[in-house]
């Protein structure tokens, strides 16, 4: 299933995370806010979260 992983702060400057289909329904979000990004991260892998770089833009030829 495609899905984004959505991370952000909330209102009281915690950082939380969601899983949202392409169709953007809330598949499923942290219970709870994290001081540290890193353990937000931690906690959305421990959900199946998987981080993937982004690939380089072939350049474009020149005129």
């Amino acid at each position: 299933m495609n899905s984004i992983w959505r991370f952000y702060q909330d209102e009281s400057r915690k950082w939380r995370w969601q899983q949202v289909s392409v169709s953007r329904v809330v598949l499923s979000e942290s219970s709870r806010g994290y001081a540290a990004y890193e353990a937000c991260i931690a906690d959305a892998q421990g959900q199946g979260y998987v981080y993937v770089a982004p690939r380089d833009k072939p350049a474009r030829p020149r005129r």
